[in-house]
């Protein structure tokens, strides 16, 4: 096209318009300005790519056309990495000031690369620059022929960019104006607070979500409302001269009523404004329901009111109120009777002066001062502070700043008298000594458990040895009366190690017919002692009871335990309950509670109300040593004295516990009958039996180990001995004859007996069990080394115990063995 005519190059830009002002779509426009343009310059590739950024990697073309032998970036759909040729185009359009630039320059080849990857004989390029936002690049190509770039054709390129400079910069703002819209749009919605719109008529003209939601209406039918619809405290023209004479744009808070769905009525909160819309006179409003806040409110003043009641009427704490200067400002009765100073005396006075010794006053002083200047309270403490008479008083003191509505912060001193709770903890102390006494032994009776279980096997060897050494000689010979000497030594030595390892029962006990009814009635002054005044001990006693018999002492023990546990139980205040009941559990109740006995029970309950255990405390409860308590507060052995001396008696104990719950211990001693007391029968002895079975004997103590060997050789067995676990299974592996028994100490270096058991039994399925331990048989046990009911012989035993024993265990029919 010749553009040397002007009419031409007019034509050209009359042509571009008719695009722009027909096509209403930006992308379309655009993209039938670049068709048109390859039409015009007869050129073979148009295009526009955003943004025009040398400091990008890479670049997009957002709008191309093109000739179908020459097709571009966009229609191939490829990034262009932004050379530093592409860089150098970017920065001579952007700094060139909207006018055009060419390549390459007349006469001269095309050099850039990514041009030459793209067959661009010749370029022209421009910047189109916007107010706010990034420049987009326009360019054509001429790709068949190196094209030279006349004035006109600059002229027309440059004028062209410039229009779809604007026609883009309508875009932006439409964009940005519609994104605007959809904010405001989005925060009217969704803003929880009912949003209204009032014409200058008092029509509500809009509403968003909250509105609805309040109103419990769809927005049509909202926008059918007058103000006076919602708000019941305006009429239309109430609202409407309200307004008139306040100026535009200027916020008003009030509180109203407004009538919501099914026609209930909330207190609102309104922020109202008057303002220009669409060039008419509006209001807006946004309405917040404050109900929920004056019920707050109402219920704070009304909890002051009986916060003060509560200091004023309280008996127990005296409460002082002072300012940061230390001027006493509020006076309670109890400080009235605590101090001796009357209300008027005491107000307008400093507080230092009134109750605070003078030794003690420069502390006091600092302290206050940092409380006020922290807002941390002064930590509680004991003090000794000044009656009137000049008398010390003892107290638990605590300071605190307290907001009161409607003036400043003012600072309270509250001081739960505890003259007579210091008594009460004297006395309680000495109790507590003597609890940890009792702790003490034992523990000391544990230790000695241990060191007699060692003893134990040494007996053991002496009396076995002993009797073999009886079948060797005359009983009329001189040695013969030494060697029962021996015997006799050794047994009374066994008698007082039974002594050491009953667990927990080392003292001497003295078991007397009781009524737990007396009993506890006999206990209770010392128990409330004990438990403190914060605690509140409450006494069922069941009328009648049956009588139980157990050792008084041991009664002491049960109840002193518990109840000191229940105090560190509860926190602060609490309740404490005993009772006694009588029960009376059959075989079905036996059989769904494990360690439950049919018969007669007497109850004794202990119950507290404290912070209760978890499912792991519950099942280490009774283990010595076990305590949740603090390193100085307690050994962990009171439960476990009380499990041993239920055990004792007999009886059984059970556990009600949840956190948070508090928690209930139930003890059951069997009832006492007067027939108990009867003599048993004393049979004649039988003959000791013998046997010819196979026993494979498991022992680490060698001397243990050669006597029970030579003790069961001697009634007929054939032993297998093993000094270790490891060498009674390669045994057990290898013996090809069959083995009837295995006999193995519960304590062992690498496994215990019990362990050990279950590897041989399957090896050997028909094999019977004995175990034996120089502890005794209710503590391996209660330890869970072993179950209830196995077969068990303590050390030391005689050859003819231990033949009785072997022959009944392997007499038993296979079902009775256990582990």
């Amino acid at each position: 096209m010749n553009f040397n005519d002007p009419d031409r190059i007019l034509f050209a830009i009359e042509e571009i318009e008719a695009i722009i002002n027909i096509q209403s779509d930006a992308d379309d426009v655009l993209d039938q300005i670049l068709k048109k343009l390859l039409e015009l310059f007869s050129c073979d590739r148009a295009w526009l790519f955003y943004p025009c950024n040398p400091n990008l990697s890479t670049f997009k073309v957002a709008h191309e056309r093109t000739t179908p032998l020459f097709p571009g970036a966009k229609t191939l759909n490829a990034t262009v990495p932004m050379t530093r040729d592409m860089a150098e185009y970017c920065k001579r359009a952007l700094s060139n000031s909207g006018c055009p630039e060419i390549d390459p320059p007349s006469g001269q080849k095309m050099s850039n690369d990514i041009a030459l990857k793209f067959d661009v004989k010749s370029l022209i390029f421009m910047a189109l620059k916007f107010q706010n936002d990034d420049a987009w690049m326009f360019g054509m190509h001429h790709c068949e022929i190196n094209h030279h770039w006349d004035d006109n054709e600059m002229s027309l390129f440059k004028i062209i960019g410039q229009r779809i400079t604007k026609l883009i910069e309508t875009v932006i703002l439409i964009k940005q104006i519609t994104e605007s819209e959809k904010k405001y749009r989005q925060l009217f919605d969704t803003v929880s607070d009912a949003i209204y719109l009032i014409s200058d008529t008092g029509r509500i003209i809009d509403a968003n979500q909250g509105a609805c939601t309040c109103l419990d209406k769809k927005k049509e039918e909202i926008l059918e409302l007058y103000i006076d619809d919602v708000d019941q405290n305006f009429s239309v023209e109430d609202f409407l001269s309200f307004w008139d004479k306040e100026p535009f744009n200027t916020p008003k808070k009030i509180e109203s009523i407004h009538k919501i769905k099914n026609g209930d009525l909330i207190s609102v909160e309104v922020i109202s404004q008057k303002i220009r819309f669409e060039n008419k006179t509006c209001y807006y409003g946004i309405a917040k329901d404050i109900t929920a806040r004056q019920k707050t409110e109402k219920s704070l003043k009304e909890s002051e009111k009986r916060f003060r009641n509560l200091m004023e009427n309280v008996d127990t704490v005296a409460v002082q109120g002072y300012g940061f200067d230390g001027t006493t400002q509020y006076w309670n009765k109890a400080s009235e009777r605590l101090y001796g100073y009357t209300r008027q005396e005491a107000i307008g006075c400093s507080l230092l002066d009134l109750i605070i010794p003078p030794e003690m006053r420069h502390g006091v002083a600092e302290a206050m001062r940092q409380m006020a200047e922290s807002g941390r309270p002064i930590p509680s403490g004991e003090l000794l502070l000044m009656h009137k008479d000049g008398s010390r008083v003892p107290v638990i003191s605590h300071h605190t700043i307290v907001k009161v509505p409607g003036r400043e912060q003012e600072l309270f001193c509250l001081d739960i008298d505890i003259t007579e709770r210091k008594q009460a903890d004297a006395e309680r102390e000495k109790l507590q000594k003597q609890l940890n006494q009792a702790q003490k032994m034992e523990a000391v009776g544990r230790l000695a458990g241990g060191v007699a279980h060692d003893f134990n096997n040494m007996l053991g060897v002496i009396l076995g040895y002993v009797e073999l050494a009886f079948e060797k000689i005359d009983p009329n010979q001189a040695l013969y009366s030494d060697l029962k000497e021996i015997q006799n030594a050794a047994e009374r030595s066994a008698d007082l190690t039974k002594q050491l390892l009953t667990f927990a029962r080392k003292q001497i006990i003295a078991p007397e017919v009781l009524d737990l009814n007396d009993a506890v009635d006999n206990m209770l002054k010392m128990l409330r002692r004990l438990i403190g005044e914060d605690i509140d001990l409450s006494w069922l006693p069941a009328d009648p009871l049956w009588s139980v018999k157990i050792d008084p002492s041991q009664l002491n023990q049960i109840l002193a335990n518990l109840c000191v546990n229940a105090r560190h139980a509860i926190a602060d205040v609490g309740k404490l309950t005993i009772e006694t009941q009588m029960k009376t559990f059959d075989q079905i109740y036996c059989s769904g509670h494990a360690g439950f006995i049919t018969g007669d029970y007497v109850m004794l309950a202990v119950t507290d109300n404290g912070c209760g255990m978890n499912k792991e405390t519950l099942n280490n409860l009774f283990e010595p040593f076990f305590t949740t308590k603090n390193m100085d507060e307690g050994t962990g052995l009171g439960l476990a004295i009380i499990y041993g001396i239920v055990k004792q008696n007999n009886g059984f104990i059970n556990v009600y516990s949840e956190p948070g719950q508090g928690t209930s211990f139930k003890i059951y001693l069997p009832r006492f009958h007067a027939s108990e007391e009867v003599q048993e029968e004393i049979l004649p002895e039988k003959p000791v039996p013998t046997g010819n079975e196979t026993i494979l004997l498991v022992e680490d103590e060698p001397a243990i180990l050669r006597m029970t060997r030579m003790m069961l050789e001697r009634k007929g067995y054939s032993v297998l001995p093993a000094g270790i676990p490891a060498d009674a299974i390669s045994i057990a592996n290898a013996y090809v004859g069959k083995i009837h028994l295995l006999m193995t100490d519960v304590v062992m270096p690498e496994m215990n007996g019990r362990d050990l058991a279950e590897k041989i039994t399957v090896m050997c399925p028909e094999i019977k069990l004995l175990f034996m331990s120089g502890y005794a048989a209710n503590v391996i046990t209660h330890q869970g080394v072993l179950d209830d009911g196995v077969a068990f012989m303590q050390k030391p035993f005689a050859t003819n115990e231990l033949a009785k024993k072997i022959r009944d265990v392997l007499d038993e029919p296979p079902s009775i063995n256990q582990i």
